[in-house]
């Protein structure tokens, strides 16, 4: 823009020598166009300005990683000239993690126009998309107004589900107060452990042991267990370039754990630090539709250094009931006695929840 002023500010000069250098007509036209084309550009955008409307919506807030977010920006006015040219400034990051990633969308010409910001996002989570600035423009770009605009548009992106789709759910509007309300369990003793066998359910699986074996381990009880699981989902911020990666790993290593307690009849809830509550804070579910919102609530919670180390230190000076079979899923080398551990770094995620289907 500041190139195009200085050339015009020579441009005039120039002309202005000419015409006073040589008594000459043609001079003198171009004298008045180098003018008169400004001011009239001027007048229109200036007219055009008033008015002038922006809407940005989401045409699908619910994705699996790697689908589109497809953003729609249609800007429209009640001027006769139509609303001005622009650029749309915006930011898109996750909730969960600071990184922001920047982009423009540039708003054509014409009465009513429409355009779109594609995203096509790498990682799972709550994605924000901000826009925060319209700079408009008139036709030949010579005038400028500069708005703040203040819009944020935000979508969902889920693990791959095994149909390889997700409810849209409606999750900017709840207003729901999650509990840490741990059941009680009953004190049914371990009688045996042994490899699993067909018909075995999910919930028996040893997985401490099961990492370090060929076989998954179970355990053999002599009466009915308690029907709530706790997964125990660490979102310690670790320092690595692969840190989203690996935090992909955990959430959908914490679904697809849920769906398969949830195959065999068996509730369950998440438990996760919350660094602004500066406590844990749990979040239950009883099926499908409930997993989702649960797992949804789990990624709308900022990723900390060292969560898993309060986290652990409440459970255990307060001596938190946890279940029968807490399962902690994590990124990190972490050893407990309390939990069961799945470390998503190391441990074959394929094989772990592929035990419906038959697999080693």
């Amino acid at each position: 823009m500041k190139k195009r002023v200085i050339l015009y500010i020579l441009s005039v000069i120039g002309i202005v020598i000419l015409n006073c250098l040589y008594v000459n007509f043609e001079f003198m036209v171009m004298l008045v166009m180098v003018i008169v084309i400004p001011l009239f550009s001027y007048i229109i955008f200036s007219i055009s300005k008033h008015g002038m409307k922006i809407f940005v919506k989401i045409n699908n807030s619910v994705v699996s990683v790697g689908d589109n977010i497809d953003v729609r920006i249609i800007e429209g006015g009640n001027s006769l000239f139509g609303p001005p040219e622009g650029v749309l400034k915006a930011q898109i990051r996750y909730s969960n993690d600071g990184n922001t990633k920047q982009a423009e969308v540039e708003i054509g010409s014409g009465s009513m126009r429409e355009c779109s910001l594609d995203f096509k996002p790498k990682h799972i989570g709550i994605v924000n998309i901000y826009f925060t600035e319209l700079k408009v423009t008139d036709y030949i770009r010579f005038f400028s107004t500069t708005y703040d605009y203040n819009c944020i548009r935000k979508a969902i992106v889920f693990p791959q589900k095994k149909d390889g789709s997700f409810r849209a759910v409606d999750y900017q509007n709840e207003e729901d107060e999650f509990v840490l309300s741990f059941e009680e369990t009953d004190n049914t003793e371990v009688l045996d452990l042994r490899e699993f066998a067909d018909g075995d359910s999910v919930n028996k699986i040893h997985w401490k042991l099961s990492m370090n074996s060929d076989d998954f381990i179970v355990r053999q009880y002599g009466e009915e267990v308690e029907k709530r699981n706790t997964i125990i989902v660490d979102l310690t911020k670790v320092k690595t370039d692969k840190f989203r990666d690996k935090l992909d790993l955990i959430y959908e290593a914490a679904y697809l754990l849920g769906l398969a307690y949830l195959e065999d009849g068996i509730s369950a809830r998440f438990v996760v630090w919350d660094g602004l509550e500066y406590d844990i804070t749990s979040f239950d579910f009883d099926d499908e539709a409930g997993l989702e919102k649960a797992l949804l609530e789990v990624m709308c919670i900022k990723c900390e250094t060292d969560s898993l180390m309060h986290l652990n230190y409440v459970i255990t000076q307060n001596s938190i009931n946890l279940g029968q079979y807490p399962v902690l899923i994590t990124m990190q080398d972490y050893e407990s006695d309390i939990y069961d551990i799945i470390n998503v770094e190391k441990d074959n995620l394929d094989r772990i929840f592929n035990i419906k289907d038959g697999a080693d």
